[in-house]
């Protein structure tokens, strides 16, 4: 390694632009600064005198900004996250176009960029932070349709931010005449809040109340079950007893068709049947003799509509009575025992 001169003034020549290695830094010359920073715990605000007690032939400068930027241990590589992007964007925000960002903010999302390069990552606003423009231009003045897009609001997006703040009763609504307006307070919005914090807190309450109910509940309904051998036992007799159950259900299932009430809403049924038919087939005739009055000349079109239909001459009504419940008894075989 070259020797490095020593100035009158203290300061190494080192960084003298004649003596200095200039371009790109070789891996050789990042382990060395990689491993001596790591290895003596070096002292990061004097960078200046880095480079003669590491053996680099650089300046101090251009250790610190390859430390800085390349190869610190906590420093970030890879694109910008959506949070990382906020925080941008909101700092362009407060500082404005020409300013230039805070060092410390600069070195902590690994930015060495002006304010004005971040211009192209500025993203649009979320529907949240246009209703809380739009609520606070109701609270500043009325004509929230000329200044929406001063808040950042575009024109064709302040009707429905507007109406998803009426939704939610944060702004208010009447139609006067042919005009409809709008408002909002600030006090209506501190009252709003504070009916939500006392219903919060009587559903709170409500719940705590129930809880403590089922937990109540809950107690009672142990009492009693407590397992033991006469529990077990009572079990399994109860278990015996629904098989049981079950098995005599399923055999009297099949008598069912048997069951005198089972004959009797059958016979119900056929005489509401028998009845309903009568009634259509009076329906059809009154039907057939209003089109024959009505159009007496198209008496041929009418009978291949009722052709069509299924209505021949032979349509009568059904003069025979419902069959008695015994002859339906009588049909029917005995069961086997």
């Amino acid at each position: 390694m070259n020797d490095i001169d020593i100035s009158e003034n203290g300061k190494s020549s080192i960084c003298d632009k004649d003596r200095v290695k200039r371009g790109l830094w070789s891996p050789e010359e990042d382990a060395i600064i990689k491993s001596y920073i790591e290895n003596n715990q070096y002292d990061l605000g004097c960078w200046y005198s880095l480079p003669q007690k590491a053996g680099l032939i650089r300046c101090g400068k251009s250790c610190r900004l390859r430390w800085l930027n390349y190869l610190r241990p906590n420093l970030k590589l890879g694109g910008y996250t959506e949070e990382e992007d906020n925080i941008i964007c909101s700092i362009y925000h407060k500082y404005g176009r020409r300013q230039q960002l805070p060092d410390y903010i600069l070195l902590k999302l690994k930015l060495g960029v002006q304010l004005s390069k971040i211009l192209s990552k500025k993203r649009g606003l979320s529907l949240e932070e246009k209703r809380e423009k739009m609520l606070q231009i109701f609270y500043d003045s009325q004509s929230f349709y000329l200044l929406g897009p001063k808040k950042g609001v575009i024109t064709q997006s302040v009707k429905d931010v507007v109406q998803s703040l009426v939704d939610d009763d944060l702004v208010s609504k009447d139609k006067i005449g042919t005009s409809v307006y709008f408002w909002s307070l600030p006090s209506c919005a501190g009252n709003q809040l504070r009916n939500v914090s006392r219903k919060l807190d009587s559903d709170l309450q409500s719940s705590k109340k129930r809880h403590a109910e089922l937990v109540d509940q809950c107690n009672a309904l142990k009492k009693g079950r407590e397992e033991s051998d006469e529990r077990e036992e009572a079990l399994e007799e109860l278990k015996a007893i629904e098989l049981k159950y079950n098995e005599l259900k399923d055999e009297m299932g099949q008598y069912a068709d048997n069951d005198p009430a089972a004959f009797e809403a059958m016979r119900n049924a056929i005489e509401v049947a028998h009845a309903a038919a009568n009634r259509w087939t009076d329906n059809i005739f009154t039907l057939r003799q209003w089109c024959s009055s009505n159009f007496p000349h198209a008496k041929e079109q009418l009978e291949h509509v009722y052709f069509e239909a299924g209505i021949t001459d032979d349509l009568d009504y059904l003069e025979s009575s419902p069959v008695p419940l015994s002859a339906v008894v009588d049909q029917i075989p005995e069961s086997s025992p």
